[in-house]
C-alpha cells in the first residue's frame, strides 16, 4: 500500500506523517516513512526548490514508492502539494491520498486503517488501533433500553463474540441504561444454534437471535448506529430466558 500525505510547504506533513507512521507500526506489516526533502538528499541535491524541480523529486519518488509496493512493503510518503493540473492517481500511482490541510492526524489514521483489507492485517493491531480512536470520541449517540445497535464490538479472545468488517460490527440489544454513557447489553447474531447450546439463544425472528452468555456493560462510544427496537413483552421473555439460565 502506498499512501501520500500532501499539503503546503509548513502545513504539517512531516510532523504528521511521524506520528501516523508510529502507529501504522503496530501494525505487523512492514511501512517506511518518506519525506520529499530527505529523498531530495539522497540524489546529491541534484534539484532545487522550484516547481519544475518539486515535479521531477515527485515523480522519482512515485516510481520508488510503486517499486517498495512491489515488494511488498508499504509506504507513507510526505510530499509538497504541487498537483493541480495534475490526476493524481495517475501521477502518484498510489492507494490514497491525504491532504493535511483537510484532514486530522485522527481522520488520516481512520482512512488509512479503513483501506487496509481486514484480511491482509493483523487484526489484533488494527483492532488496537481502532480502539484508540473510539476512545477519542467526543460526540456519543443518544440510546434508550431495548434498542437494537450496531456496536464496534472488536476482535475478542476465545468465544468471546467478535465485530466483522473494517468497523468491527456486531449487533447489541441494549438490556439496561445506567446512564448516557454505559450500558448492559447482549450481543446478537444470525447463525442459528444447534440443538446442544439452544438454551444459550433467544430467537428474536428468524436470522436474528440473542446470545443469552454474550452479556456485558459497554461504553457509548461503542456505538455505530440504532437499527431496530425490541417491544416491553419481547425483553420481559428475554429477562426471563436469561434467569433461568443463570439461576442454579
Amino acid at each position: 500500500m502506498v499512501v501520500w500525505l500532501i499539503g503546503m510547504s509548513a502545513s504539517g506533513k512531516t510532523t504528521i506523517g511521524e506520528k501516523l507512521f508510529e502507529k501504522l507500526n503496530l501494525l505487523d506489516e512492514k511501512w517506511i516513512f518518506l519525506d520529499g526533502d530527505t529523498f531530495r538528499n539522497i540524489f546529491g541535491e541534484d534539484l532545487g526548490h522550484s516547481i519544475e524541480d518539486r515535479r521531477k523529486n515527485a515523480y522519482r519518488i512515485s516510481r520508488f514508492c510503486e517499486y517498495m509496493n512491489s515488494q511488498g512493503v508499504n509506504v507513507l510518503a510526505c510530499v509538497l502539494s504541487i498537483f493541480h493540473n495534475e490526476t493524481l492517481d495517475d501521477f502518484l500511482k498510489s492507494n490514497l491520498v491525504l491532504d493535511t490541510k483537510k484532514l486530522s492526524l485522527d481522520d488520516c489514521m481512520v482512512k488509512i486503517s479503513d483501506s487496509i483489507n481486514v484480511k491482509d492485517k493483523n487484526i489484533f493491531n488494527m483492532w488496537n488501533i481502532k480502539k484508540q480512536l473510539i476512545e477519542k470520541k467526543e460526540v456519543i449517540r443518544s440510546f434508550e433500553e431495548r434498542d437494537i445497535i450496531y456496536l464496534k464490538m472488536g476482535k475478542n479472545i476465545g468465544f468471546e463474540q467478535d465485530g466483522k468488517g473494517n468497523d468491527f460490527l456486531r449487533p447489541v440489544l441494549i438490556l439496561k441504561k445506567f446512564n448516557n454513557y454505559q450500558f448492559v447489553g447482549f450481543a446478537m447474531t444470525s447463525k442459528k444454534p444447534n440443538n446442544k447450546n439452544q438454551k444459550f439463544y433467544f430467537k428474536l425472528k428468524e436470522d436474528s437471535y440473542i446470545i443469552l452468555s454474550q452479556i456485558r456493560t459497554y461504553s457509548a462510544k461503542r456505538i455505530s448506529h440504532i437499527i431496530g427496537k425490541v417491544s416491553n413483552n419481547k425483553l420481559k421473555e428475554i429477562n426471563k430466558k436469561f434467569s433461568e439460565l443463570v439461576t442454579p
